[in-house]
């Protein structure tokens, strides 16, 4: 179901206008540096492909960002 409302989601966002990466990045930091937080907290309760899958996000926001 939720790769049903990502898709529908994604789908609809190609028709607006683009978004500007500045403010994009600035929205993104805090939820970027807590879930960094989370991850290093709870390393040994988080399962590995959850884990995984965070910390893509994670170096891909600060890449992205330039953090």
């Amino acid at each position: 179901m939720r790769w049903i409302v990502l898709t529908a989601a994604l789908g609809l966002t190609a028709c607006t206008a683009p978004v500007e990466p500045t403010g994009l990045c600035a929205g993104l930091r805090r939820p970027v540096a807590a879930l960094r937080g989370a991850l290093n907290r709870n390393v040994d309760q988080t399962p590995a492909d959850v884990g995984e899958a965070a910390t893509d996000v994670v170096l891909a926001a600060e890449a992205g960002c330039a953090w």
